[in-house]
């Protein structure tokens, strides 16, 4: 239910879903069940969400990644999740050192592992590509970013709302790149 909140913006009522769910995965079945790191890592997301400091945030997410990789293996698709909403949230609190190779990470074993078509390896893509427009890397954020489009066109079509977003955000790259180089008076 935590997540059915979160979706529609109600973070009050996701923050005690998963509050409560979390205390049963931590007290009563005392970190026994596998939900339990789920549960964890859709906590720190929520404290993020917040605006909490990335001090609070992270700790949750590394010890949800911890275990998940020990029961689960770095391959897995629900340890990958994981390692893409830390680096996403590091991205967003502008920690590129510490984003960027947990997302490049994902985005390698998803590939390697899951493939091109899998939405987390494609949304992996976007937010490199995003990250590197915001870091002024606009030749690097381009190939990143043309290749999310024409994987969301192979998978959506070029007219879904979510391939015409990419093709947005591309040209909004080009268009940085192109300004950023032009002679200022």
């Amino acid at each position: 239910m935590g997540g059915y909140f979160r979706d529609i913006d109600d973070l009050g009522k996701a923050t005690q879903c998963v509050h409560d769910a979390l205390h049963i995965y931590r007290h009563d079945l005392n970190d026994s069940h596998p939900d339990t790191w789920d549960s964890l890592c859709g906590a720190a997301d929520l404290v993020e969400m917040a605006i909490e400091p990335r001090a609070v945030w992270e700790p949750m997410f590394q010890e949800a990644l911890a275990h998940k990789t020990d029961l689960l293996g770095r391959d897995h698709v629900n340890t990958l999740q994981t390692v893409f909403l830390l680096g996403s949230c590091q991205i967003q609190h502008d920690a590129y050192h510490d984003g960027m190779p947990l997302l490049q990470e994902c985005y390698d074993r998803c590939s390697r592992t899951q493939g091109l078509t899998l939405p987390l390896t494609i949304d992996t893509l976007a937010i490199i590509g995003e990250c590197l427009v915001r870091q002024n890397k606009f030749d690097d954020a381009e190939v990143s970013l043309r290749k999310c489009y024409a994987l969301k066109c192979q998978g959506f079509g070029p007219d879904h709302p979510n391939t015409q977003k990419q093709l947005h955000n591309c040209r909004r790259s080009t268009s940085n790149r192109a300004n950023s180089t032009r002679p200022r008076h």
